[in-house]
């Protein structure tokens, strides 16, 4: 059992014990299967960002805190101090928001998406070697840690009962219920009024489900979307098609996440049916 002062450990460790094996017992050559299956699935799952890594005591942001573009465009002037000395270098001159092309608007989207993610994903991008190749780093798997709340959203994802070492007598810091709350859309985001769904700029814990959806399906269908382009718009029917199948969500659901993550100028008209 963890003292209260503990709220995360290594992927080594978490993967052994949650099998009830000595993690000091084994090296790379001769883990056991049940560990080795658990070691591939975390893996895979931060190198995809469907959770979040700690790394020397410190949780890295990671795809669900970056903000759609959508929302990056609707709310530019709260987000853009945050890039605009690095994005001022790389041009070459100083950013005025409103005079940016919207080709130059995306670039400094991925810059933000840049700054907020980049140490997740220096610190993920060995893992493929891990769960396609299995070559088991141990220093590399005992380096990265995991809390307690993303051990929690990783067995939510993978219907798995929480090791009991971690969650004592079912009693988890965060109630599965609340990852089943329906996504609410808010547009409203400012730094004159910020809403309980965000702090210091960033979505809260509380979105965790949908918005872990919803920044995969973002990734799926409007990575490669060019604003000055509008025929590279995804069809909304498609989105929704997928939404429900892939994570076996309403129809409903799926509409609202549509509409969350959708390029403001594309809605109205000309996504429904190309």
């Amino acid at each position: 059992m963890l003292d209260k002062l503990t709220d995360h450990l290594s992927i080594w460790e978490i993967s052994h014990r949650w099998h009830g094996y000595d993690p000091n017992n084994h090296d790379e050559n001769n883990i056991p299967l049940q560990v080795q299956d658990t070691i591939r699935l975390i893996t895979k799952a931060a190198f995809q960002h469907v959770m979040g890594i700690t790394v020397r005591g410190a949780d890295l942001k990671w795809e669900k805190h970056v903000p759609s573009y959508a929302d990056f465009l609707e709310n530019q002037d709260d987000y853009m101090y945050r890039i605009e000395r690095q994005f001022s270098a790389r041009l070459g001159h100083v950013i005025i928001p409103s005079e940016l092309r919207k080709s130059e608007l995306h670039d400094c989207w991925g810059e933000l998406r840049e700054l907020i993610i980049g140490d997740h994903e220096r610190e993920v991008d060995s893992f493929p070697d891990i769960y396609l190749n299995r070559k088991y780093d141990k220093a590399v798997l005992e380096h990265v840690h995991l809390s307690k709340d993303n051990v929690l959203r990783f067995c939510h994802k993978h219907d798995l009962e929480p090791p009991g070492f971690m969650f004592p007598e079912g009693k988890f810091k965060t109630e599965p219920d609340e990852f089943n709350q329906p996504l609410k859309v808010d547009q409203s985001q400012s730094s004159a009024g910020n809403t309980s769904n965000f702090v210091d700029g960033f979505p809260t814990d509380t979105w965790t489900f949908y918005t872990d959806i919803a920044n995969r399906a973002y990734r799926e269908w409007w990575s490669t979307y060019d604003p000055e382009d509008r025929n590279t718009a995804p069809n909304r029917e498609e989105i929704i098609k997928w939404l429900v199948e892939t994570f076996s969500i309403s129809k409903e659901a799926a509409s609202t996440i549509q509409i969350a993550i959708r390029a403001p100028e594309t809605s109205k008209g000309g996504t429904k049916n190309r």
